[in-house]
């Protein structure tokens, strides 16, 4: 095939500038929710975000923030719509150099412009158009290759492919098939040792774009997630061992075929290729899809080398995905990962499209049609077909009014007293405050520290060291931490969200707009403000916004913070409307039912606690809190065989939460059964010996059983650590006046 005309620069320029004209309509003007905050601010700063850190991304957004215009959200959103338009440009190129006809190649490259997930990530800050984009680039290199058979255009695809994992390590399952295509276009390179070494060396030389992570970390940047300057957490960063369960292994011991081609796992395989088709036929219309069947074929049958190419990262990019990754089915969640395989597929539709245009061709031309006016009108119904997905994704894409990821972070500011220090923990107020604090410096008197030691300063110590934190350390450590600035700072203190506190004895957490602040227990009510009034809420119950999962969880936080309010005020009415709000747009994230539930708990409306613990367990069967505290209900109501039930399954999930054996040791003592309430809490005990209402709790049993002396000794424990812990105290003063009877 020729080089590249004339023509195909044209139409790929023709091309950007439609894709990229559509993105900058419906660009989001600040940051959004997720990840959005975090990615910002590292591109702003040059620092580290989450694992696996981003490098190549966060060097190349940088250069998009020194354009002079627009804030700097907008620029790095700007810089994922001109990597997508790049992209879609490439995707138009990889066509024509694997077909004959311009129209299809330009229909397809629309297609993938205007596809429901292709579209959401090109006009919010992410990494994955960036990494898109590295894909085709290295495949359209290879192509090349394959043509023109020159060592430079493998060369560069090797370097290509290795910078792209510096983006995001997801394109490593493209190894495999990049290795096989080679050796499919010529075996006998396994021989070119030279070659290969070659290769390998341009490959390594796109990896050491990772070695931003540690030298940008010695500089101590404001975000450095995991503190990667030793050898050990540079690799846990890359390899994301932060997100792998401690209980998990990539290969868990000897194969066991049973277990593999088990009919649960089978079932769930099958199950989740379901849910990927599904969802695929939400990015194009059905009516189109079809045509992927067609251009198959046709693939088959005159390019089988490019076809098995294909197929090949079809079935590693989407079909082995789906299978090994439990995937389900949840409205408007983009699954992110398969992007790659939809683009697989859409090359497929514009070879079915190619093989209906040289069909009609030959009808045209048996029946004695015009030439001329056959390729007008084909072209013009051709064309036609972006506009479907155009018109059927703009409204789930257009996110140029969303603005509730900023105006959530800054209400939370604005409620704040001054030199406040805010907890916070999740990644929409995590990253929202990571943005508004490190970039804009919004709120300088406020302190703000991540509960998970992710973000901000690391005051919990968790990466200044290579100690290998246990989940019992690691909360024992936070509640130390907390509860030691909880009660010594004259500051304010708040929580962003709801916090069990029992490990920061009489203290408690009232209600303050949108977050918690921490008070003594039995202080004073303060009259709050009317922070609804203050609050921006721009886009919030306007159902011309689109809002995914992520935004719709801020939606629900700012009901469920009505309903709390409602609930204070005593106007139970208004508290029930804005908590079926609450659970309406948060339907499908357990946090929201879980607050929900401790909402109900806390005002004894015990069967509306249970129905919201049930549904956020619904949403996660392995949430251990919402088992524990749907026991704690049961146990209130009386039912104490569903309690000690719900405790028990939430022990098992997680052996090393110290709270549901505090629990079920209390609701062993509600029934009299002393000696296993005391076995329950020397398990609470184990896990964590600082969780002063455990040895209250023990206290209480000892003295119900008549053992005073050991009563005494647990009492003292407690109020040598807090003398103003009013249990503790109350029964010292007891057993000192009179022995008990």
């Amino acid at each position: 095939m020729e080089d590249l005309r004339r023509k195909d620069i044209w139409i790929s320029l023709l091309i950007f500038s439609i894709s990229f004209a559509i993105y900058l309509k419906t660009l989001c003007p600040t940051l959004y929710v997720a990840d959005s905050g975090e990615l910002i601010a590292s591109a702003y700063l040059l620092g580290i975000p989450h694992p696996p850190g981003f490098p190549l991304w966060c060097l190349l957004a940088r250069l998009f923030t020194l354009i002079p215009i627009g804030n700097i959200a907008w620029r790095v959103n700007l810089s994922s719509a001109f990597f997508a338009s790049c992209a879609v440009v490439l995707v138009y190129l990889i066509m024509r150099k694997t077909s004959n006809i311009i129209i299809p190649a330009i229909v397809t490259a629309l297609l993938v412009a205007f596809s429901k997930c292709f579209w959401s990530i090109a006009v919010i800050a992410e990494v994955y158009t960036l990494l898109i984009l590295f894909m085709l680039i290295a495949i359209f290199l290879l192509l090349l290759w394959q043509e023109k058979q020159e060592s430079k255009y493998l060369y560069g695809a090797c370097l290509i492919y290795g910078l792209s994992l510096t983006i995001h390590l997801s394109l490593l399952y493209l190894a495999p098939v990049f290795i096989f295509w080679v050796l499919l276009v010529n075996w006998r390179m396994i021989r070119e040792v030279k070659q290969l070494t070659i290769m390998f060396l341009f490959f390594l030389l796109g990896l050491i774009v990772y070695l931003y992570l540690p030298l940008r970390s010695l500089a101590n940047p404001p975000i450095d997630w995991g503190n990667p300057q030793t050898w050990e957490r540079f690799l846990a960063h890359i390899m994301r061992r932060q997100y792998i369960k401690s209980s998990t292994s990539i290969v868990p011991g000897p194969l066991n075929y049973g277990f593999v081609l088990s009919k649960n796992i089978i079932q769930t395989s099958l199950n989740s290729i379901g849910t990927y088709f599904k969802i695929w036929s939400r990015e194009i219309p059905v009516y189109i899809s079809w045509l992927g069947l067609l251009g198959a074929v046709r693939m088959f049958k005159n390019n089988r080398r490019w076809f098995v190419i294909t197929l090949v990262i079809f079935l590693f990019l989407g079909l082995a995905y789906a299978a090994v990754g439990k995937l389900k089915d949840v409205p408007d969640d983009f699954p992110i990962r398969f992007i790659p395989s939809f683009i697989v597929l859409t090359l497929w539709i514009g070879y079915g499209i190619e093989c209906l245009w040289v069909k009609g061709k030959g009808y045209s031309e048996r029946l004695g049609a015009n030439p001329r006016t056959y390729r007008f009108l084909s072209a013009l119904l051709i064309l036609i077909l972006p506009i479907f997905p155009l018109r059927n994704n703009y409204f789930f894409n257009d996110h140029s009014h969303h603005y509730l990821a900023y105006d959530y972070g800054m209400n939370i500011l604005n409620t704040l007293d001054r030199d406040a220090i805010l907890f916070i923990y999740g990644d929409n107020i995590a990253f929202s405050m990571a943005y508004l604090k490190l970039v804009e410096n919004k709120r300088p008197d406020v302190t703000v520290y991540d509960r998970m030691g992710n973000l901000f300063e690391d005051i919990y110590g968790f990466y200044r060291t290579d100690k290998k934190w246990t989940k019992k350390e690691w909360v024992a450590q936070k509640n130390r931490v907390e509860r030691e600035i909880a009660t010594t700072t004259l500051r304010p203190v708040y929580y962003g969200t709801r916090k069990d506190i029992s490990q920061i004895p009489d203290y408690e957490l009232r209600v303050s707009g949108l977050v918690y602040r921490l008070v003594k227990k039995g202080s004073p009510l303060r009259k709050e403000p009317d922070y609804y009034s203050r609050y921006t809420l721009r886009g919030v119950d306007d159902e011309k916004v689109f809002k995914d999962i992520e935004s719709n969880e801020i939606v629900a936080i700012y009901h469920h913070s009505l309903a709390q309010h409602y609930g204070m005020e005593k106007d139970f009415k208004q508290m029930m409307e804005e908590a079926k709000k609450a659970s309406q747009a948060g339907w499908y994230t357990m946090e929201v039912h879980y607050n929900l539930g401790l909402m109900f708990q806390e005002y004894e409306m015990y069967d509306q606690a249970i129905e919201s613990y049930e549904r956020a367990i619904e949403i996660n069967p392995d949430f251990t809190s919402a088992y524990d505290n749907l026991g704690v209900v049961y146990a209130k109501k009386g039912r104490f065989g569903e309690a000690i039930q719900n405790f028990e399954k939430a022990i098992t999930l997680d052996p090393h939460f110290p709270s549901p054996h505090n629990n079920l040791g209390a609701t062993y003592g509600e029934q009299g059964r002393y000696d296993e309430a005391l076995k329950e809490f020397e398990e609470a005990l184990k896990l964590d010996s600082d969780f002063l209402g455990v040895h209250c709790n023990m206290g209480l049993a000892y003295y119900k059983k008549g053992e005073y002396e050991k009563a005494g000794s647990e009492f003292k424990k407690v109020s040598r650590t807090d003398p103003n812990y009013r249990t503790a105290r109350q029964y010292l003063r007891t057993l000192k006046k009179e022995k008990p009877r």
